[in-house]
């Protein structure tokens, strides 16, 4: 995340002096070409920043959210009215996985922290479970798509919330 300093002749897209950021991880390898306080990157690469986040909040966007796009729209398959759980909901990847799930239109239950509960409520997440308090493996609601991404329950327990089509990511 940075700011423009310069652009070359075929970029349309920004201005010097746009605010930015990206995934500079080179897709074949993964492997993270640059950390530097300068840095020349194809215009494909990069967005324009949001105005109220800080460049910090924009750099980890792409980690995250990649992940939690992945998660739930590549492997978990998420379409609208399934019932979605997102362990982890307190996280990086997991803020982004409630938001995309939500933007399925999937009904999104989220396990976090109290502490968290009024924020996964305010990003989308129609229920939240306090994993200080309740086992969600042993409820009694069925989802048809389990996100984990903390790995706290064994995937044989999370099978028992889990629709006889339903996946786990």
């Amino acid at each position: 995340a940075g700011v423009v300093d310069a652009i070359g002749d075929d970029v349309t897209t920004f201005c010097v002096g746009d605010e930015v950021f990206g995934q500079i991880a080179d897709v074949s390898t993964g492997r993270t070409r640059a950390l530097a306080e300068y840095l020349c990157v194809d215009a494909a690469v990069a967005v324009k920043k949001p105005q109220g986040i800080g460049f910090a909040e924009a750099a980890a966007v792409p980690l995250a959210g990649c992940a939690a796009l992945h998660a739930v729209r590549d492997y978990g398959q998420v379409t609208s009215g399934q019932h979605v759980l997102i362990n982890g909901a307190g996280g990086g990847v997991g803020v982004h996985a409630v938001q995309l799930a939500k933007h399925f239109g999937a009904t999104v239950t989220a396990v976090c922290s109290e502490a968290k509960r009024a924020l996964r409520h305010d990003i989308g997440a129609d229920h939240v479970i306090d994993y200080r308090k309740h086992d969600f493996t042993a409820g009694s609601t069925r989802y048809d798509v389990i996100v984990d991404t903390v790995s706290s329950q064994a995937v044989r327990r999370c099978r028992r919330v889990l629709a006889p089509q339903g996946r786990f990511v």
